[in-house]
């Protein structure tokens, strides 16, 4: 119960730390969970009157979370229905731990591990030391959280090739396509990574569907 889980927005995140800084900083927060926090009250703006903090980023955004595994299954809850939005979902739950006292929630306001690009990109620097820095909060947060409007995507894009000069982001070209707005299907793996990956399922207990897809 009283191991470290978290969960990352696996295609506009990168982190920018090591694990033991990252762990560090949680601990310093003595909270079952942090969340990370941005300044717009996304999906529901009805909410924003539920949120109260001490810097402009005051609203869960559930791209990025750190927390006991006890505390995260506990803060969650149940599955998620078809079509629902994980972000309204988890911003109701913590309002629901307020209440409760079932987890002690925090969200992380000061960017002091987290930092959300949407409503921020315009106070975000770079130092030659690597450091990212949010100079409204005065933090250097760990893990950076691309979501937001097309600029907000720009900078998160200029920032990513700054520390990885050796990866490309991919534009669109043909040979990837937009299923549905931020869903695209294209060559991810190589043949054989992909028949690395099936000979390890296969040996694990093989493929199976989602018992409530």
């Amino acid at each position: 119960s009283d191991v470290c889980s978290s969960d990352l927005d696996g295609y506009d995140v990168f982190v920018n730390d090591n694990l033991d800084t990252i762990k560090e900083r949680f601990l310093g927060f003595d909270c079952d969970v942090l969340v990370a926090a941005e300044k717009i009250c996304w999906p529901d703006k009805s909410l924003e009157s539920k949120f109260t903090g001490n810097t402009p980023y005051k609203y869960p955004n559930s791209g990025c979370y750190i927390g006991y595994k006890w505390a995260i299954k506990e803060l969650i809850g149940g599955k998620i229905e078809d079509g629902a939005d994980d972000q309204l979902h988890l911003q109701h739950r913590i309002l629901k731990s307020y209440e409760d006292k079932s987890v002690n929630v925090k969200l992380d306001e000061e960017n002091y591990l987290f930092q959300c690009v949407a409503g921020a990109s315009d106070k975000l620097r770079l130092h030659n030391n690597a450091q990212l820095l949010n100079i409204e909060t005065m933090t250097c947060p760990c893990i950076l959280h691309g979501n937001g409007g097309p600029d907000d995507k720009a900078v998160f894009r200029s920032i990513f090739n700054r520390f990885n000069p050796e990866i490309t982001l991919v534009p669109f070209t043909d040979r990837i396509t937009e299923v549905i707005p931020d869903i695209l299907t294209g060559n991810f793996f190589t043949r054989e990574q992909c028949q690395s990956l099936i000979q390890l399922a296969e040996s694990n207990g093989n493929w199976k569907s989602l018992d409530y897809d």
